[in-house]
């Protein structure tokens, strides 16, 4: 018993030196009022050691402390979980749109459409569905005569119309969540 006594005063003369130390160490007094609190949160838990120890209250004490903390730590990683899954998520639907916005331009260019500027938008709860395509095109050709022009704008404006339907069909996308400029 009383090593016991003479064990809890030694961590109590250890505590005082330690509390002295971090006291004369902080390089404001702004931090000070913090410290001391913490300091006197565990000097209150050295103090009451022994009466804990005496109704086995310590073993309570330290079972709750460790399930607590394992309780925080499994938060933690499940949030840090989460935040990955999301950037994950967030890569594969950027993937997804630059596929889509190439096969697009792959489909323009066989049509002899040249593209200035693509841009797709997903949508759903998986964000794997095409909600939105918008499109700034020129044509490739250029018309030697006025009225060969004509003729080649009302192609090239036939060409636009199909290729809008087509996106509407394989992207599965209304028609009029299609924009295309010129």
């Amino acid at each position: 018993m009383t090593e016991a006594i003479y064990d809890w005063m030694k961590n109590l003369v250890f505590f005082f030196l330690f509390m002295a130390a971090i006291l004369n160490c902080l390089p404001d007094n702004q931090y000070r009022k913090y410290v001391q609190f913490f300091l006197g949160l565990v000097l209150l838990v050295l103090l009451a050691g022994p009466f804990l120890k005496a109704v086995n209250l310590d073993i309570i004490l330290k079972d709750t402390l460790s399930s607590e903390v394992l309780d925080e730590e499994l938060r933690s990683s499940k949030n840090a979980a989460y935040s990955v899954e999301g950037v994950q998520e967030e890569l594969l639907e950027n993937a997804y749109a630059k596929e889509i916005e190439r096969q697009i331009s792959d489909m323009l260019a066989e049509q002899k459409i040249q593209v200035d500027k693509i841009q797709v938008t997903l949508k759903g709860e998986d964000r794997l569905q095409v909600e939105k395509i918008s499109l700034c095109v020129s044509n490739m050709q250029e018309p030697l005569y006025q009225k060969e022009g004509d003729d080649m704008n009302r192609e090239f404006t036939r060409k636009l119309d199909a290729v809008k339907t087509k996106l509407s069909q394989v992207y599965e996308v209304d028609a009029t969540h299609i924009d295309i400029s010129r």
